[in-house]
């Protein structure tokens, strides 16, 4: 008898007891995917398109006859790993070196001994997402089939989830639309290239319409201190999440997230000209998570920091504040 499998109920509050699990089609039961506890976990990232867990090197671990709801991808960091996986019903020996990738559709049922294992960062990716941030990639309304790839060279998905990895060391300052420009990449990339959905479509000559370009702008302007998702942006165009960051940054020259920052930027060199609040106030209100975020990004901009802009702008002001 098949195993009941009882979805999850999609929630965009973190939890704070989340893990990445795989379930045993036995019974339906649902178990963590790896036993020991992780060095950084995403719990409270603003994403709900992802999840990722940092491991370290550990011991033997076994899993037989499981699937995930998600699609999981493995990077190597630290390593290599020795693993033996199951295919055709017979297990093969892998050395899974640093840089390489794991990645396992959703679903797919497999068994794995893990011998030893290196220094791992681990990310599963929302099959829903994928669907709807890549549809216009696939040829009919099937759902794509993507490929397991045990394990893959493939440097682009390495060099994004490392990305992800080092934006959740840093507290995701970035907010949900970095974290859902890195997923709608590494989702497009996957079902372009580890998929049997075949070629994909050539793209259009421009970019968003005029009208769509204005209700997107517009759009990011009122809620430039909201944590705006790229997802939000192309509902509000009419199109799907790939599809609206490509044709965006053909227009613009800037994908969402990067426009964003410029937006969020400039707001705040309007208010540090027109108002003597705190360098500290002026980030909250514009976006940014604190003061050491908008110096960052206001000097790549500008090429100053916030306080030097001021100092030459109002040479009459005092300024106690340190940025």
């Amino acid at each position: 008898m098949k195993a009941v499998i009882d979805l999850p109920q999609k929630s965009s509050a973190p939890r704070a007891d989340r893990r990445l699990t795989l379930v045993e089609l036995a019974n339906g039961t649902r178990r963590a995917a790896i036993s020991q506890p992780p060095l950084l976990s995403s719990r409270a990232a603003p994403w709900s398109s992802l999840f990722l867990e940092h491991h370290p090197a550990g011991r033997r671990q076994d899993v037989a006859n499981v699937t995930s709801l998600e699609h999981v991808l493995i990077a190597q960091i630290e390593g290599p790993s020795i693993l033996e996986w199951r295919d055709n019903g017979h297990y093969r020996s892998i050395c899974f070196l640093p840089g390489q990738v794991i990645f396992v559709p959703a679903l797919l049922p497999f068994s794995c001994r893990t011998l030893h294992s290196g220094e791992i960062v681990a990310v599963a990716l929302d099959p829903q997402f994928v669907r709807l941030a890549t549809h216009d990639l696939a040829r009919g309304p099937n759902s794509v089939d993507l490929i397991p790839r045990i394990p893959m060279d493939d440097p682009f998905v390495h060099s994004l989830i490392m990305s992800l990895h080092r934006e959740v060391q840093d507290g995701c300052p970035a907010g949900a639309t970095y974290g859902e420009s890195l997923a709608t990449a590494l989702a497009a990339h996957l079902v372009a290239r580890h998929s049997e959905c075949g070629a994909l479509p050539a793209p259009s000559n421009g970019g968003l319409s005029r009208a769509q370009l204005r209700q997107a702008i517009d759009f990011l302007q009122a809620r430039l201190a909201d944590d705006i998702t790229i997802g939000q942006l192309a509902a509000h165009c009419s199109l799907s999440t790939f599809h609206f960051a490509r044709l965006f940054k053909r227009a613009t020259g800037l994908s969402p997230h990067q426009y964003l920052i410029r937006c969020r930027v400039e707001r705040a060199r309007e208010l540090l000209l027109a108002s003597s609040k705190p360098t500290a106030e002026v980030a909250l209100e514009v976006g940014f998570c604190d003061q050491s975020h908008l110096t960052t990004h206001f000097r790549k901009v500008f090429g100053i920091t916030p306080r030097e802009f001021r100092r030459q702008h109002s040479p009459g002001r005092l300024l106690p504040e340190t940025a």
